[in-house]
């Protein structure tokens, strides 16, 4: 028999802190107009280049994310409106679209966002030894995982 744990009660709670922290110093350096959902996927958009993206359909990005699709189109339009990413048709079917970042806006906007998660990284590891780091950094991916392949069974 499985123990019950209180671990979805703990990673909860670590989401729901770490999204509030994130506001306040989104806010502290004057973009209060983000939020840290906006902010992940900025995160994750900066380790593609333009051509990169230009190959992922809306709903690769949709489901690397694990954003519902009402809201990835809801932020999508936010990102928009920011001039940090544009909306492209696809030169092969005309209609796909695609996100483009606008790189001026986007990179000025990532610069500070990364001090963000300087931040955000020394309070996830402050007090804990590196070898808790490091058990951390291992286990956690593999709860996703575990979390993932259970979700594709339902």
């Amino acid at each position: 028999m499985v123990k019950i744990s209180e671990i979805g009660l703990w990673i909860a709670t670590i989401h729901n802190l770490s999204d509030r922290l994130m506001e306040s110093k989104l806010k502290a350096h004057n973009l209060e107009d983000f939020n840290a959902t906006q902010g992940r996927v900025l995160f994750y958009l900066q380790q593609m280049d333009n051509t990169t993206l230009a190959q992922k359909s809306i709903q690769d990005l949709i489901d690397e994310l694990k954003i519902p699709n009402s809201s990835f189109t809801e932020l999508i339009d936010s990102l928009v409106q920011k001039d940090l990413v544009e909306r492209v048709p696809s030169t092969s079917d005309r209609r796909k679209i695609h996100i483009q970042k606008k790189e001026s806006s986007f990179n000025k906007f990532l610069s500070v966002y990364k001090e963000i998660l300087v931040e955000m990284t020394a309070a996830y590891y402050r007090d804990l030894s590196q070898e808790e780091q490091k058990w951390i950094e291992r286990v956690l991916p593999k709860i996703i995982q575990n979390l993932m392949n259970e979700e594709k069974k339902t």
